[in-house]
């Protein structure tokens, strides 16, 4: 079973950029920007971690990757992606 590192808090998907990849790969995540929701850190059962942020009717994950803060916001870099997200007041407190 996943377990929870890091609850983060609220969050807003500002920008998902590829990395390494065509951009005309690009189109299904980028239909991602703008999903706001709770922002939580997971581990899976190998200790990798991933993303997951969840508005209470939806839910988007990550793949694995390493989480950065950067002011008002953090990002998460996976193999192939980077997601920027602009956290909350409270979230910016917590991190």
């Amino acid at each position: 079973m996943d377990r929870i590192i890091k609850i983060i808090g609220g969050a807003l998907i500002e920008k998902v950029e590829p990395r390494g990849r065509a951009e005309e790969d690009w189109s299904r995540r980028s239909r991602f920007v703008g999903f706001a929701g709770y922002l939580v850190i997971k581990a899976s059962a190998d200790g990798r971690c991933y993303a997951v942020i969840d508005d209470g009717r939806r839910c988007i994950s990550t793949s694995c990757g390493e989480l950065a803060y950067t002011g008002s916001g953090a990002t998460f870099t996976t193999g192939n992606s980077v997601y920027t997200f602009r956290l909350a007041a409270a979230a910016q407190r917590s991190a």
